[in-house]
């Protein structure tokens, strides 16, 4: 494809040169150009982009985009862009030919219960089409393979490069997380979406929005500035009631209190999972999901909802829920004879809570936490979660959780300073030795929660990331008990 054709694509672009090369792809990381590529040289939160246009040029970087005229002349051709991060997911969508119109895509935002849902669709389609897709916190999944990924949402490329293996694959419905930074940044841009799901929102990302009215305006933009066939929301969600006034999408609501559109008329959570009898546009639905906690009684509401819109059958629905056992790292159980653990993402002050709360409804036993904060995030959150833990567990363990470049003592200093009690809590700097100490402490009956990580498999510390899991740590404390 010419790079005129990509421009022409593009408003109020304008191209600098006289030559109009082919172009194969589009990257954003100089790491990543070949030959062939378009280089948008974007503003990021540490680098300017333009930093790296000759190493660009150097791996054979056929043009290059920029927002304003180049420091230097290039050798290639180069765009003029306004918007450099709506220029980016335009010029990809052009480039991989818009997989986008061809597939079901639904997007699923929230603070929780994201990754819950798009791993149950996945699984649903399974069912239903012997196929899946799904782009997320825990990769792009594509059919039995998995591509790493480091954000929640990707770059526009990467997502599109995704959607475009996918629909090589005969994959013609697929479900994304799509994150507040994912819309902040325009990362979905132009993008077609037969639905998109709102679980909930409570206090996240404060780091990056400020304000909880600034992170709702970010997840806001899906229903009102994007191309969305059905808006799937949860009107328990006070958050949920205001989206659907805001969009012009058709509506699809759900709820376990209120009335809506997908609304249980009998609901039983117990210690061994879910029960459900369910009212839908296509009529009732008896399931059993082996899942725990009301919150997940949410999450599949959310995803029957999104079975209506996609025309899923209600047989591939059933036996998909029946058979899901969760997505790795919420509320992942592991039993240890006559104990359990549990491993959980819960990283915020409302996930903490709703995990807490569900574990001590289902355990009998006394209930132990570790967990720590994230660094360079959110501090007023810290105290917030300490008191969370204090009041809703029987022992505490405060320690590390990704630091990344604070220093990890200010870090739980933090969270003591909202406890009640910090002469209570057991402060252990280093992570693996507070999860061994809270394993070989905890009692017969006991349950323990480690939260904060999940399904992550590294701690960052000092902008490198080590290897590290909880759930490995775990199951190496398993084994000792079984010599």
């Amino acid at each position: 494809m010419k790079l005129s054709e990509i421009a022409a694509g593009i408003p109020g672009s304008a191209i600098k040169g006289v030559s109009d090369p082919e172009i194969a792809k589009v990257d954003y990381d100089s790491r990543q150009v070949n030959a062939g590529s378009l280089f948008f040289a974007l503003q990021g939160e540490r680098e300017d982009g333009r930093k790296f246009i000759p190493q660009a040029l150097e791996r054979g970087a056929a043009a290059v985009a920029l927002s304003a005229e180049p420091d230097s002349p290039l050798d290639v051709p180069y765009i003029i862009v306004s918007q450099p991060r709506q220029a980016l997911a335009l010029a990809a969508g052009i480039v991989t030919g818009y997989p986008d119109q061809h597939i079901d895509l639904v997007a699923v935002t929230g603070t929780n219960g994201k990754t819950t849902i798009i791993s149950l669709v996945g699984e649903i389609l399974k069912y239903e089409t012997g196929k899946s897709g799904v782009i997320g916190t825990l990769g792009g999944v594509i059919g039995d393979r998995t591509h790493s990924l480091e954000r929640t949402t990707p770059e526009a490329p990467d997502i599109y490069a995704l959607l475009a293996e996918m629909y090589r694959e005969g994959i013609h419905q697929a479900a994304m997380e799509v994150s507040s930074h994912a819309l902040s940044l325009e990362r979905v841009f132009g993008m077609k979406f037969s639905a998109a799901v709102f679980t909930n929102l409570s206090r996240d990302h404060l780091d990056f929005h400020e304000t909880i009215d600034e992170y709702f305006n970010a997840k806001a933009k899906l229903f009102s500035d994007y191309k969305v066939g059905t808006a799937i929301i949860n009107v328990d969600d006070q958050y949920g009631q205001k989206l659907v006034s805001l969009t012009d999408s058709d509506v699809l609501t759900f709820a376990l209190e209120s009335s809506a559109d997908v609304h249980p008329t009998d609901l039983q959570v117990t210690g061994d999972g879910i029960f459900i009898k369910a009212g839908t546009p296509r009529g009732e639905v008896e399931f059993q999901s082996p899942l725990l906690g009301r919150f997940n009684a949410y999450n599949l509401l959310g995803a029957l909802a999104v079975s209506e819109v996609l025309k899923t059958s209600h047989e591939a629905f059933v036996s998909a829920v029946k058979e899901f056992k969760g997505a790795p790292g919420r509320l992942e159980q592991i039993i240890l004879k006559d104990r359990r653990v549990f491993i959980d993402y819960a990283h915020t002050p409302e996930a903490l809570k709703l995990v807490l709360t569900e574990i001590k409804r289902i355990s009998e036993g006394p209930l132990v936490v570790v967990f720590g904060c994230g660094g360079d995030r959110d501090q007023e959150k810290r105290p917030i979660m300490g008191r969370i833990a204090e009041e809703n567990s029987d022992t505490v363990y405060i320690t590390t959780d990704n630091p990344r470049t604070e220093r990890p003592a200010r870090i739980m200093s933090e969270i003591l300073s909202g406890l009640q009690r910090p002469q209570d809590v057991m402060t252990i700097l280093d992570r693996r030795h507070a999860i061994s100490t809270a394993l070989h402490k905890l009692p017969a009956g006991g349950t323990l929660l480690i939260a904060g990580k999940g399904h992550e498999t590294y701690q960052e510390i000092n902008g490198k990331r080590f290897p590290f899991d909880d759930r490995a740590e775990v199951i190496k404390y398993q084994r000792e008990l079984v010599r």
